[in-house]
């Protein structure tokens, strides 16, 4: 059962240990939209190492961003566990989506550097005993 706030709007994707969907989260004088990272029991360790790694860099706007202070457990339709993050929605999607979607999938040298300089402040903003799939 999912919790009241969320409300399904449309399957993103598979990733190696779980699913992505796209949810509308509605809190209090709050309605947002949230990709929500879905794994089964089995998974659930990567999940909440992803959980804990993202949480050490709550307020990095170069970052995804995690929305609860936890992993949510929730059953799914069939009554097995499965775990879900809530993260930050990135409409646009990743480097290689935006790629692919450029005219003569091509970018040009202003962009070149735009997401150069992203990438060099994600890498700064963490140790080098942290690895994050993400950038």
């Amino acid at each position: 059962m999912l919790p009241p706030e969320l409300e399904f709007e449309e399957y993103l994707g598979k990733g190696s240990y779980g699913s992505v969907s796209l949810f509308k989260y509605s809190k209090p004088r709050t309605t947002l939209y949230t990709a929500v990272k879905t794994c089964d029991y089995e998974n659930s360790e990567s999940l909440h190492k992803e959980f804990q790694i993202l949480s050490q860099f709550k307020g990095c706007s170069r970052i995804v961003q995690c929305y609860e202070n936890r992993v949510i457990p929730n059953l799914d339709g069939e009554g097995n566990i499965e775990y879900m993050m809530l993260l930050e929605y990135a409409a646009v999607g990743n480097l290689k989506t935006f790629m692919k979607r450029s005219q003569d999938k091509k970018l040009s040298d202003p962009m070149i550097r735009e997401f150069t300089r992203m990438l060099l402040e994600g890498l700064i903003s963490h140790d080098s005993r942290t690895r994050l799939c993400s950038l």
